[in-house]
């Protein structure tokens, strides 16, 4: 039997006073990771006017641009912009069963096709609370949740494994950085910037596109398959790129749209809005060399230098990049740095691989849930629960 989302959901429109709010709790559109994953960062809110009241357990959904897929279901109260919308669950439907629903692509491919504008769409309110779904009984949503939940569960697990990697890659770097004498280098004299560009002639019969948008703090997060044969590809869609390579997005670094390419898909092009950075092997492993250049305090600099540009947007050069003054280990410091920063990198490149494949089943499974597809009215829950209160 079919329904529409009114029918268990309804819009938080409670507004706040921006200044009220606890810190870690206002949540921007930027600070919202495209494909479900969440938020990455909480953001600054503004100094004037008022901004929506979300409460645990609601579900925040992006209102721009709905074909990034961007949504959380928060772990805190707070506030967010008024580009999100705050959806709200009622006594027909736990907040994890309406958060799985939104999270189907079904969801956002209605959203973007219900959505009004062209240049930056936005979600249509009204339209999204007729959204048709399947009704189910509460057991049955349970059901669902008990389900998908382990993928939720793992992707979590993760993301916080890759971040202790990540902190520990950095303590190594600093506590090298602060035990020994350092001779200092230009990034340039170590490392070449865009050494390889991609002609059509050359005729790919497949593009991955990396654009700047959708990688930050070296997670991406997604790629756009382009067939070049039927499709455009977009004019910016140049840079070759290699496993080992450093991107670095030139316009306003503070955004930290930059990464370490490790496992690149087969034929990636990154947009020549990123300035590719390939470390000489033979003087600095690149792990290193990203460890440096995603340091704050080198962000800081480069944000200082993108904002005295002439450029329409605070942007730096390859040149700027080049001129940095990096930290050169000597030959016995590289050898012993080398092994163990690869070793981290690759744990860290191992996990975001299972997480692809984890989000892949995850999405393959949804619809298939919510439609009724498959069945899972046998299931036992006290059974279940009880597997999983042993495990």
């Amino acid at each position: 039997m079919m329904t529409t989302l009114k029918t268990i959901c309804s819009y938080r429109k409670e507004k706040i006073d921006p200044q009220s709010l606890q810190s870690n709790s206002y949540v921007s559109t930027d600070g919202m990771a495209s494909n479900k994953k969440g938020i990455f960062r909480f953001s600054i809110p503004p100094a004037h006017g008022k901004v929506t009241r979300y409460l645990k357990d609601d579900i925040l959904v992006s209102n721009i641009r709905p074909y990034f897929k961007k949504i959380w279901l928060a772990d805190r109260d707070g506030g967010c912009s008024n580009d999100i919308l705050v959806f709200t669950s009622n006594e027909h439907c736990s907040s994890e069963y309406l958060y799985w629903l939104l999270c189907n692509d079904k969801f956002f491919d209605y959203a973007s096709a219900t959505a009004k504008g062209t240049k930056m769409p936005r979600g249509d309110k009204n339209a999204l609370l007729d959204y048709p779904i399947q009704k189910h009984n509460r057991q049955l949503q349970e059901a669902i949740v008990r389900i998908l939940r382990p993928f939720q569960q793992q992707l979590a697990i993760n993301s916080r494994i890759n971040d202790h990697l990540l902190e520990y890659a950095r303590t190594i770097f600093e506590k090298w950085l602060a035990s020994t004498h350092i001779n200092y280098v230009p990034v340039a004299d170590i490392a070449e910037f865009n050494p390889d560009n991609y002609s059509p002639r050359e005729q790919w019969p497949l593009v991955q596109y990396l654009d700047t948008g959708n990688i930050t703090r070296g997670i991406v997060e997604s790629y756009q398959a382009i067939d070049p044969q039927s499709e455009r590809l977009p004019s910016r869609a140049r840079r070759k790129v290699t496993s080992g390579d450093i991107i670095y997005s030139s316009v306003r670094p503070i955004q930290k749209h930059y990464g370490l390419i490790l496992s690149p898909a087969k034929n990636v092009l990154v947009s020549t809005g990123f300035t590719v950075i390939r470390a000489n092997d033979r003087l600095v492993c690149p792990e290193l060399l990203y460890l440096f250049l995603t340091q704050d305090s080198v962000t800081k600099t480069l944000q200082q230098i993108a904002e005295q540009s002439v450029s329409t947007y605070p942007s730096i050069k390859a040149d700027d990049l080049g001129a940095l003054q990096f930290p050169l280990p000597s030959s016995k410091e590289a050898a012993e740095l080398q092994p163990a920063l690869k070793d981290i990198f690759g744990a860290i490149d191992s996990n975001r691989q299972e997480c692809k494949q984890l989000a892949k089943l995850r999405d393959a499974l949804l619809p298939k849930l919510m439609s009724g597809e498959i069945d899972v009215s046998w299931i036992d829950l006290k059974q279940l629960n009880g597997h999983l209160s042993e495990s």
